[in-house]
């Protein structure tokens, strides 16, 4: 699990630092509300795992989400500058 939490921190961290933070968003987000809290809510009240259904959640959000930033980032699309400027206000 460690291993794919520090792939997908690194991975985001790029996204970050290219400007492109509203992807790193969106996987962070996937990553939590679109695997890790239904995954929780299956395995803990519906399989009944208990506190071993939140880590095994925790695991897989982990896993997907870097598997799914890691196949996108070597997309490359995020080399594209998103940064743009902004327009001065009169103040300025």
């Amino acid at each position: 699990m460690f291993v794919f939490m520090g792939v997908l921190q690194v991975i985001l961290g790029a996204f970050r630092g290219a400007g492109n933070t509203r992807t790193a968003l969106v996987f962070s987000m996937v990553t939590l509300w679109v695997v890790r809290v239904p995954a929780t809510y299956y395995l803990v009240f519906v399989e009944g795992w208990g506190p071993n259904g939140i880590w095994v959640a925790v695991a897989l959000g982990d896993i997907v989400g870097a598997i799914a930033a890691v196949a996108w980032f070597l997309r490359g699309t995020w080399k594209k500058a998103v940064v743009t400027e902004a327009e001065p206000t009169p103040a300025d």
